[in-house]
């Protein structure tokens, strides 16, 4: 009976096509978070080779199944790479942006997006170069990664700019916006930065943006007057 009312009250309210798809998100972030969490937690612990993804999955209380629906492999839930693409959701609205936007603040936008959609306060950049320094495997899987990213954002500066692919500007313009997205989010430490100010900064896409457009704006400097 409860369950009958419960259905009303959603149809009611209007909102039965609505709460079920957010749960159901909350849900999935829940557990990629926590599968993140204790991947990063078991390899300080024990080395990436001292636990098994049945290990991990009994950590978080999922099926294998439910592992791989997230994950490709157990580095990329370390590393915390999902199987789908940050940059995938935004990619619509950055090919549909070109009769208004400038390709600069187009691609300014699709980095604070996709950092949005995969940064939290609690994975700081200098947790997983920590991590990275002690496996060999997790920094090859982050160099596949970079490649492949450049590849996506080549293909998406084709697409939107009407280019062939492949094409040397697309190419050049991606390689270098994944170094400066990289200096973004790893910003040099100092005295004036601590860890916590960092992992917030981190989590303020905004923040990222803005670092972000900062080096963009320096690099036009450079090539237009020099230092």
């Amino acid at each position: 009976m409860s369950n009958s009312a419960g259905k009303t009250s959603d149809s009611e309210t209007g909102s039965s096509a609505e709460h079920p798809i957010n749960r159901r998100e909350a849900r999935k972030t829940a557990t990629r978070t926590a599968l993140i969490t204790h991947a990063r937690a078991l390899t300080k612990e024990h080395g990436l080779a001292g636990f098994t993804i049945e290990d991990l999955c009994s950590e978080v209380d999922i099926s294998r199944r439910t592992f791989f629906n997230h994950f490709a492999s157990k580095d990329d839930a370390v590393l915390g790479m999902s199987k789908e693409s940050p940059l995938a959701p935004h990619r619509e609205e950055f090919l549909t942006s070109q009769a208004h936007t400038s390709l600069r603040e187009a691609l300014l936008n699709l980095v604070a997006s996709s950092v949005n959609g995969t940064a939290t306060h609690s994975f700081t950049p200098f947790e997983v170069m920590e991590l990275v320094q002690g496996e060999p495997s997790l920094m090859n899987r982050l160099r596949q990664n970079a490649f492949d990213t450049v590849i996506e954002v080549e293909q998406l500066i084709c697409a939107r700019e009407g280019l062939p692919y492949p094409d040397t500007y697309a190419h050049t313009v991606a390689l270098t916006l994944h170094h400066l997205m990289m200096t973004a989010l790893l910003p040099p430490p100092n005295g004036d930065c601590t860890a916590g100010q960092l992992a917030r900064s981190f989590d303020d896409p905004e923040n990222i943006r803005e670092r972000f457009a900062e080096r963009l704006n320096h690099l036009a400097r450079f090539f237009s007057s020099g230092p």
